[in-house]
């Protein structure tokens, strides 16, 4: 019984293993940000806006 049960378990992992799928995510490591000025304060935000984004992807990717 345990190991007809044991089988049941290994096949259906690699029937669920074989339907994932890779997803691929471009621009991973990248943010377009537009900055109003060559002033610092306006880069530094749109860095922070864009290490932000960048979280975000790697947060949230598949």
């Amino acid at each position: 019984m345990l190991k007809k049960l044991l089988n049941i378990t290994v096949l259906s992992l690699a029937i669920f293993h074989v339907q994932l799928s890779a997803v691929e995510v471009t621009k991973l490591d990248q943010a377009d940000i537009i900055v109003d000025s060559r002033a610092n304060s306006a880069r530094s935000a749109a860095l922070k806006q864009a290490l932000a984004s960048v979280f975000l992807k790697k947060l949230w990717q598949p």
